[in-house]
């Protein structure tokens, strides 16, 4: 069981979110073709980047997370030199550009969704109506990687999917996507199954969105009752809000809006992180961006 106490602790006061950004992301990107990378990374509004070097490092907690390392990541990125971050990184290392059809394996022994000692891992190209998504699978704790696997019989324009998965029983699960909206631009969310081990997919339902923001990024936990509750990413509209709070108490079919956690974490707004803790309590992670800044 992890001690929650042990694990998270309130960063000081004092320091800036922007700046541990820049940090965290030297020491992901630092550890391919080069030979350091220090401190000198562009920081936009949202985001630290550097563009010019692959996204491809994996942080990995050792001792229940009382340390961290980089590792390479030992799997293949189809078509470039990263995953999940086209819109970061320079055109020769993006994905979506040379990607097709034939960078994909199909799922042929189902997945055992219910299995603790395997690990799925989505990725994606980019942002908007283009995007595409694909996962991978792990059997030894992410050492090595199968895949990319596609996302069959998936027909959702632009998914931009992230690793947000429930499982159901060993061979159902659903995903929460992150797609395009109608107008093609990034984001909205919606709920995506497997009946058969990840061999196909389809869509189950779209959750309600903001036509001025996007509603992105969710994450996701399942109750003992069945009920199903995520926490969405809202940003760039009134009041830069962040986010929505939703649950589905027939397995993804239907959703019902609870309100906002939090009121504002700052331009942008800030994917939260849903963890079921002990005594049917949630706890809910996010960064915010506003002076002190801070987790």
């Amino acid at each position: 069981m992890t001690d929650f106490g042990r694990t998270f602790r309130c960063l000081p006061r004092e320091a800036s979110l922007r700046r541990l950004a820049s940090r965290l992301w030297a020491l992901a990107l630092g550890g391919r073709g080069s030979r350091r990378v220090g401190w000198r990374i562009r920081v936009s509004s949202t985001h630290a980047i550097k563009a010019t070097t692959s996204c491809l490092g994996r942080p990995v907690a050792r001792m229940g997370g009382k340390s961290w390392m980089v590792e390479e990541f030992h799997g293949h990125a189809p078509g470039g030199e990263s995953l999940s971050a086209d819109e970061h990184v320079a055109r020769r290392l993006r994905s979506g550009p040379r990607l097709h059809d034939g960078h994909f394996d199909g799922v042929t022994a189902p997945i055992d969704f219910l299995d603790p000692e395997c690990i799925l891992l989505a990725a994606r190209t980019d942002l908007g109506i283009n995007a595409r998504s694909w996962f991978y699978l792990s059997r030894d704790r992410g050492a090595h990687w199968d895949g990319p696997f596609g996302f069959s019989g998936h027909d959702i324009g632009g998914a931009a999917t992230r690793t947000d998965i429930l499982p159901i029983s060993s061979q159902h699960a659903l995903f929460m996507v992150t797609c395009a909206k109608p107008d093609g631009q990034e984001g909205r969310t919606l709920c995506a199954e497997s009946l058969n081990g990840g061999r196909s997919f389809q869509a189950k339902c779209r959750l309600p969105y903001d036509d001025e923001s996007y509603s992105i990024m969710p994450s996701s936990v399942r109750l003992d009752d069945d009920t199903v509750l995520t926490v969405i990413r809202r940003g760039r509209g009134p009041g830069r809000m962040a986010g929505w709070k939703h649950s589905s108490e027939d397995l993804g079919k239907s959703w019902r809006p609870l309100g906002l956690p939090v009121e504002n974490t700052g331009f942008g707004g800030n994917p939260g992180s849903l963890s079921l803790l002990p005594g049917a309590r949630v706890a809910l992670v996010y960064g915010s961006g506003i002076a002190p800044y801070g987790i």
